[in-house]
């Protein structure tokens, strides 16, 4: 019975500390919204929630085209490791930017 009651207050203790979240970040005006089909999807670990054990996402090879929106997101959280989920979704066409900054070049001398 006493073993219970520890294995019960160890996990209400820690039940609490574990958070989760969803972040979703937009990096292209362009992308389309519609896109749900991850390009590329990636299980991330990290040691004490500081050091990851799997080496970063390569946008370059993965979005040759620029990637549109990143996405990540905690599974299971137990202070010694963090398990998480990245998302990226690849934009279809290249993205102009010389276009955008020889017209903000224009605009600013007038």
């Amino acid at each position: 019975m006493a073993r219970f009651v520890m294995l019960a207050l160890v996990a209400a203790l820690a039940l609490p500390a574990m958070g989760c979240y969803h972040n979703r970040i937009v990096t292209s005006p362009d992308y389309n919204p519609s896109k749900v089909t991850p390009d590329a999807e990636e299980l991330r670990i990290h040691i004490l929630g500081l050091f990851p054990v799997n080496s970063p996402v390569n946008l370059e090879a993965t979005c040759p085209n620029g990637a549109g929106v990143l996405e990540s997101r905690m599974l299971f959280d137990i202070r010694l490791a963090t398990f998480s989920q990245t998302r990226v979704y690849c934009n279809t066409v290249a993205a102009d930017a010389g276009a955008d900054s020889a017209d903000t070049l224009a605009a600013l001398k007038n």
